[in-house]
Parts: C-alpha cells; structure tokens; sequence
C-alpha cells in the first residue's frame, strides 16, 4: 500500500514538470511564430481574419438552419411546437433575422 502512495506524488510532479517543459520549449516558439506573423505579414493577417469570419458565419447558419427543420419538422409532424414556448421562441428570432 505504501508502494502506491508513494507513486502518487512522483507521478503527479512528473506531469507538471512535464507540461512546463512542454511551455516552454514547444509552444512558447510557437506562440511567438504566430504573433510574428499577425504582427508583420498582412496578408498571414487577412488570411487569418477571413478564416475567423468564415467559421462564425457557418455557426451562424447552422444555428438559423437548425431552427428552421425544427420548424418544418413541426409543420408535418407536432403542429402543437408553434404553440409552445420553445416554438415561439424559433419564430421570434426569424422574425428578427428576417429583417
């Protein structure tokens, strides 16, 4: 029993000095590689800016498509959805976005 409480602490220190480690030799270059290129290259900046804007537009109609099936679906199969909190709760926000 003394065996494996013994092991406990050595393990655990082995993984922080590990992760330390890890920081500062792996991704602190990395880091700074990033920053270097956001910082000195317009075009790395654009690039990256483009990419961030890509994938919140796709959240953004994923989420709109989302409700929308969860509307047709509710036309076809549970006319009540509409009608409850949740259904007009998706109406309301189409609303909103169609506008």
């Amino acid at each position: 029993m003394k065996k494996k409480l013994w092991h406990i602490p050595f393990k655990l220190v082995n993984i922080v000095i590990a992760t330390v480690l890890k920081t500062v030799f792996l991704d602190l270059f990395i880091n700074f590689k990033h920053s270097w290129l956001y910082t000195f290259k317009p075009g790395e900046r654009d690039k990256i800016k483009r990419k961030l804007e890509a994938e919140k537009m796709a959240k953004l109609l994923d989420g709109r498509l989302k409700t929308i099936e969860r509307l047709l679906y509710s036309v076809f199969e549970d006319p009540s959805y509409p009608k409850s909190d949740k259904g007009k709760y998706d109406l309301k926000q189409l609303k909103k976005e169609v506008k």
